[in-house]
């Protein structure tokens, strides 16, 4: 399950996930009065970051995919 493709593919949707969070958390905060500290954005962003990797854990069941971290069949 951890190979050298799967913990790549795994990792790029986790910063992917950490950095749309990261972002969201900091235009919410602009736009409105979210009013959030560094501390909490970034604490959501790594939230995020885990599910993501919880996800890509899951799908590394899934044999017939286009990546070892993909739920998406193969075209």
């Amino acid at each position: 399950m951890f190979t050298k493709r799967f913990i790549f593919d795994a990792l790029e949707r986790a910063i992917r996930a950490f950095f749309a969070a990261l972002g969201g958390t900091l235009t919410a905060t602009a736009l409105t009065d979210l009013a959030a500290t560094w501390s909490q954005a970034l604490l959501g962003a790594g939230v995020a970051a885990l599910v993501s990797f919880c996800f890509s854990m899951g799908a590394s069941k899934q044999s017939d995919s286009i990546s070892p971290a993909s739920l998406v069949p193969p075209v």
